[in-house]
């Protein structure tokens, strides 16, 4: 077949590692495809040199009317067998075989997070209706968002699979060089002892309520530091504010978004990362942080504790004592810390994008046996 990849949120951080390591084990699986992927121009020579694909330049971002017209107009002058968008936002008059991955359904349950207004949301809502009503096939990375999609449209409930996405093992590992990785973290002010929180600052990531308990360990003790990577738009929750009305300026430490190579090593180094989102249709932060030899707290909400399993110690989010209680059980409990990191690393390694890959190509190959031949023909 000739597929076509929706890959424009590759600078994203979450959805563009799903993109980045789905396109780079689906080319190189042993199928016999080609694709074609749209993407920014800033990505046309690592995606270049992907086996069998063709680049194809795009400038039009997300929720925008170039989606709906110049992207649509791209994709159609290609003339796929299949398209496959790696996000929901697929253009509304697109009619032909497509399959579309569905993450989450953050903005049903926390509306009005990347935009204000209720003109958004009722546009978030339509595209995403029109995506999952006429794709020919739907995946979701985890059975919680497959659960949360089908209540919400039941009648998608046939064409619905699950893809889990996975851990890259060759860049998230328990090694490093301690001092050479002390360095590298002094350099963006970061010293250890340290407990880690790793993603966007939106509401639904629960933050006033970490460093609120944070406050509460600190106060019973603790003599590290909190770090908050990521930064946040003007209308999420203003961390640096908070920080200083909570009075923590020397306890909280922000560096802003960090880079895919500083990562590892920022896990690494952390005694813990605190993971207190109240909805995740997946979560790679603890997973990643597992598979750097880190133990994790986390929520005992939506698709965490399938994605996790029995190696996190779990926390009502909702809670300021009991993510409290839970930080200080790792902190303090004699033994605990060693169990959970290695619960954790076995529990990564259920997760792979080869595997994920895999998958998702199966998913292409039963949309292609239900496509008519005459489809194929010029």
């Amino acid at each position: 077949m000739r597929i076509g990849i929706d890959a424009r949120a590759l600078g994203w951080a979450g959805l563009g590692r799903y993109s980045r390591n789905l396109l780079r084990n689906i080319t190189t699986d042993g199928n016999e495809n080609d694709y074609v992927v749209f993407a920014s121009n800033a990505f046309a020579g690592e995606l270049s040199n992907l086996p069998r694909t063709r680049f194809v330049p795009v400038t039009s971002s997300y929720y925008s009317l170039r989606e709906q017209t110049v992207f649509l107009a791209a994709i159609l002058q290609e003339r796929l067998d299949l398209m496959h968008f790696l996000h929901f936002n697929a253009p509304i008059f697109y009619r032909r075989p497509f399959v579309v991955t569905i993450h989450d359904l953050t903005r049903f349950f926390f509306p009005a997070q990347k935009n204000n207004g209720q003109f958004h949301q009722w546009a978030y809502e339509e595209v995403f209706r029109s995506a999952v009503l006429h794709s020919s096939k739907i995946i979701t990375v985890s059975e919680h968002t497959r659960s949360d999609l089908v209540h919400y449209f039941p009648q998608v409930a046939e064409k619905t699979s699950v893809a889990y996405e996975g851990v890259d093992e060759s860049v998230f590992k328990q090694e490093g060089d301690e001092l050479t990785e002390k360095e590298k973290l002094a350099k963006i002010g970061i010293i250890a002892p340290y407990i880690l929180f790793v993603g966007v600052w939106m509401t639904h990531k629960n933050l006033p309520r970490l460093l609120l308990a944070f406050r509460k360990v600190k106060a019973e003790g603790y003599a590290g530091k909190l770090v908050i990577t990521g930064e946040g738009l003007s209308h999420h929750v203003n961390v640096g504010q908070l920080v200083k009305e909570l009075n923590l300026q020397d306890d909280v430490v922000l560096p802003g978004r960090v880079s895919d190579e500083m990562l590892p090593t920022l896990y690494r180094r952390a005694q813990m990362l605190v993971f207190p989102s109240l909805y995740e249709g997946f979560g790679l932060p603890p997973l990643e942080a597992m598979a750097c030899g880190t133990p994790v707290a986390a929520s005992r909400t939506s698709s965490i504790p399938e994605i996790l399993g029995e190696a996190a110690v779990y926390f009502d989010p909702y809670s300021i004592e009991d993510i409290a209680e839970s930080i200080n059980k790792i902190l303090l409990e004699e033994g605990l810390k060693e169990k959970m990191v290695g619960l954790g690393l076995a529990q990564a390694k259920n997760f792979n994008w080869k595997k994920c890959a895999r998958e998702t190509l199966s998913v292409y190959n039963t949309v292609s046996a239900k496509i008519p031949v005459a489809a194929y023909l010029p």
